[in-house]
């Protein structure tokens, strides 16, 4: 049985509380304080309409929560890590390809 759309954004959205809160832990922060500077920089790498926009946001939030939990895993196995707000760090070339092409 497959989970329902608002289930799966509901674990996704503790899954990137969780991770956010132990990465902070460790003395850094994945927040940005400039939330319009996460929508510049989709802007600039893929353009198009506002709703275009939306919908990359969508996969960009995935990609950050991924990217948390990665970061998360690495400090709790001892591994070092650089604890610092995703913009400017996010890999593209991954995002893009996530984004199915009907869009």
């Amino acid at each position: 049985m497959t989970p329902k759309p608002i289930l799966r954004v509901a674990i996704a959205a503790l899954v990137f509380t969780a991770a956010a809160g132990a990465v902070q832990a460790a003395g850094g922060s994945l927040v940005c304080k400039d939330s319009f500077k996460t929508l510049k920089e989709i802007r600039a790498e893929v353009g198009g309409s506002p709703a275009f926009i939306n919908i990359v946001n969508q996969y960009v939030t995935r990609w950050d929560a991924q990217e948390a939990r990665r970061l998360c895993e690495d400090y709790a196995a001892g591994r070092p890590v650089t604890i610092t707000c995703l913009d400017g760090q996010r890999d593209w070339t991954a995002i893009k390809a996530s984004i199915p092409e009907e869009y």
